[in-house]
């Protein structure tokens, strides 16, 4: 069993389909070196997944990835994707080095194919308690810090170099650091013919 602590409140204003404007930029946050943990949120928790095949679909409780598709592949600096056949609401928990840095922004690349994996919306959220165990993690121990729709570029990543022309960022106020991050993507570009959530990396 995992635990974190409680909550605090919603700060951050949620405005679909907008870039967030901020004072500054935040300095790189994120690293291939930081621990993470994919999964995907049930509503109460964040469950964490393992290496598995696709169930089909519609079993959105499919939470599994190829084993060379995994969640670290989210973070790791090349255009190689992290894949979730739970397909909503799904995401991973990033633990950075201590005193990285405050997120002002996000930047997030296509993946090689499927757009209709695409991820459409986007939650962030953090923790200032240490993520123990494997979960699940309740979602009341994180505090949300940004949330808002997605409008990913349509040219696929390709090659092992990250293509900013084929990524969005989104940028938001946010004076708050904090130990752990959890990123979720609530929804996808086509959800009937989709069978997982995809995206190549994320950086902040």
């Amino acid at each position: 069993m995992g635990s974190i602590g409680k909550a605090g409140c919603f700060e951050a204003a949620v405005i679909a389909g907008a870039t967030f404007l901020s004072q500054e930029a935040s300095a790189q946050v994120f690293a291939p070196t930081n621990a993470i943990i994919g999964g995907r949120s049930d509503g109460t928790s964040f469950l964490v997944g393992a290496v598995g095949a696709d169930g089909g679909n519609t079993n959105y409780t499919d939470n599994v990835w190829p084993l060379a598709e995994s969640p670290d592949h989210l973070i790791d600096g090349v255009n190689q994707k992290y894949l979730n056949f739970a397909e909503l609401n799904t995401g991973a928990i990033i633990t950075p080095t201590a005193g990285s840095g405050v997120i002002r922004s996000l930047r997030f690349w296509t993946a090689n194919d499927a757009v209709e994996r695409d991820p459409t919306t986007y939650q962030l959220l953090g923790t200032n308690d240490t993520i123990t165990g494997a979960g699940p993690f309740p979602l009341t121990g994180f505090t949300p810090i940004s949330a808002g729709s997605l409008a990913l570029p349509a040219a696929r990543s390709t090659g092992t170099a990250l293509d900013d022309t084929k990524s969005q960022l989104v940028t938001f106020a946010n004076t708050t650091a904090y130990g752990s991050y959890l990123i979720l993507f609530p929804t996808v570009s086509n959800e009937p013919v989709a069978n997982s959530l995809q995206i190549a990396e994320v950086q902040a």
